[in-house]
């Protein structure tokens, strides 16, 4: 898979570790996949990202980890996660210990852990977009990504009516970006939680969305909402001068081990 560049104080990342929590969950049969146990864990709180380990614990079970938006109160929901059963198998959950640790750089290990595996490959993957873009997941095409050609290419082109947004009326657009890149992927999951259901969205580039919803008091209500802070950065309407302030550099990663998920071991593979 794809992931971001990592940068050691990236400003969108900013206070990230203050708004998610890292859960070590164990004891779950061979069969479930990183999609089963995302969908389960869901259903608690928000899900940000999900990784099944390939190698079994020291007592020879599964164990993977989950994380979860919003920082949701610890104690409820690692009761609530302790009282799931999968089959005969009843999922132990608790605090990652290395999520603890990370307090004064925000933590990249997740938005990497997509890098090392295939989603739905032996169950043992990170629950990411199976090799499409961003963009291509939001707008509905399923295309993979095409490997860019070395040195510099030129070439005229004519966009059409039909590639083009449509500007004339845009006062029920809000552009919003996102805090963490997870967030792209999983948004209309997110914002049905938070209560809005008649929205489209379209990726702009870098970690910015186009939220189109379907009247000026639905956008109202969205840049109104004090609960998007924990989402969104930041929440504007369109502007013809707009241009995303960063782009994304995709990297691939095959083979990092666990404890090599550092912002230090990132820096030095890319």
């Amino acid at each position: 898979m794809n992931g971001p560049h990592p940068t050691s104080q990236h400003p969108n990342s900013k206070n990230l570790h203050h708004i998610s929590i890292t859960i070590f969950v164990t004891n779950f049969p061979t069969t479930v996949s990183s999609k089963d146990l995302w969908k389960l864990c869901d259903r608690q709180e928000v899900v940000a990202d999900v990784y099944i380990a390939r190698k079994l614990s020291k007592s020879g079970r599964r164990f993977g980890f989950v994380r979860f938006i919003k920082n949701p109160d610890q104690a409820n929901l690692l009761e609530d996660l302790n009282k799931i059963w999968i089959g005969s198998h009843h999922l132990f959950a608790s605090i990652a210990r290395f999520d603890r640790k990370q307090n004064s750089q925000p933590n990249q290990s997740h938005q990497k852990q997509s890098n090392n595996t295939k989603p739905h490959e032996t169950g043992h993957a990170s629950h990411t977009t199976g090799g499409r873009s961003y963009a291509s997941v939001l707008n509905g095409k399923e295309g993979t990504q095409k490997p860019v050609l070395a040195g510099p290419i030129t070439k005229n082109i004519t966009l059409e009516n039909s590639d083009l947004l449509e500007l004339s009326d845009t006062s029920s657009v809000v552009l919003a970006k996102v805090r963490d890149v997870h967030l792209i992927i999983n948004i209309y999951r997110v914002l049905k939680k938070e209560g809005f259901s008649d929205f489209k969205c379209k990726y702009m580039g870098g970690l910015w969305l186009w939220i189109e919803f379907s009247s000026d008091e639905s956008r109202l209500k969205f840049q109104k909402n004090t609960e998007m802070e924990l989402y969104f950065t930041q929440r504007k309407l369109v502007s013809h001068n707009f241009i995303p302030d960063e782009r994304m550099i995709w990297i691939e990663i095959d083979g990092l081990p666990l404890n090599a998920w550092t912002t230090n071991a990132f820096k030095k593979i890319a």
